[in-house]
């Protein structure tokens, strides 16, 4: 667990749940159990994901598979994916159904984004590919900010905040795709500007993808910050993360 925890990364999803815990005056020790769990069920996506795309490397290390083999990589992140659960239910009160259903929900919504890239055949239209994303990404950004609402009993705030993440992962990905471009066609893996080109955008998949990516990281902004109490500030500064890394692409 340590050799695949400490191989680096940006703990986007953890932060996440705790700028969100943080504005809407969430006790430190839940927000911190919160964003662990978060985390914990990333981790355990990323082993399984390295494992299925045989990816050698993570961060500049060898991955979990390539390094202790298939089968401890798999036990590992059974137990990070347990872990994620007693994360959320430490902090126990009222609400710990609410949070552990939510937490099944998104895992499930995520398996089956995943299961959709495994076999992405069917990924020819904006909507396979949209759905792929909200399943893949979404799920676990919308995670970060619905547990913190739910803790709160704020849950009718909680799809808002999902469409809102949900929009934000469209954006995240569509730029990972321009970076990743060519190293997705060696993969065979599903990339929107393939899917633009085979839907009426051959030689503008670049324009097109840009004006997504701006598209859905707007709707994103607008969505978080109608949240009360600044609880998609985290969401927000995501966002604008994202927008500023994408100036800096098309100037590159």
């Amino acid at each position: 667990m340590l050799h695949h925890l400490l191989s680096g990364g940006q703990r986007l999803r953890a932060r996440l749940a705790l700028e969100t815990s943080r504005a809407i005056r969430l006790p430190a020790e839940i927000g911190v159990s919160l964003a662990a769990a978060v985390e914990s069920v990333h981790q355990a996506s990323l082993i399984q994901d390295d494992m299925q795309d045989r990816q050698g490397m993570r961060h500049g290390q060898p991955s979990l598979w390539l390094r202790y083999g298939s089968g401890k990589a798999l036990c590992v992140s059974d137990l990070y994916l347990s872990q994620s659960y007693a994360f959320v239910a430490e902090p126990s009160g009222p609400n710990t159904g609410q949070l552990v259903r939510t937490l099944h929900q998104r895992v499930q919504d995520a398996v089956t984004g995943q299961m959709q890239d495994i076999d992405h055949a069917p990924i020819r239209t904006w909507q396979d590919y949209r759905s792929m994303v909200v399943g893949k990404s979404g799920s676990l950004l919308s995670l970060a900010v619905e547990l913190p609402l739910l803790a709160a009993s704020l849950p009718e705030l909680s799809g808002q905040a999902r469409t809102a993440a949900c929009h934000l992962a469209i954006g995240y990905q569509v730029l990972d795709d321009i970076c990743d471009y060519q190293t997705d066609l060696e993969n065979d893996s599903p990339n929107a500007l393939c899917v633009f080109a085979a839907n009426g955008f051959e030689g503008r998949e670049g324009e097109e993808a840009i004006q997504r990516i701006r598209r859905h990281l707007g709707v994103a902004i607008k969505q978080a910050a109608l949240l009360p109490d600044q609880a998609g500030i985290g969401l927000i500064q995501l966002a604008n993360a994202i927008l500023g890394r994408l100036q800096v692409e098309n100037h590159a």
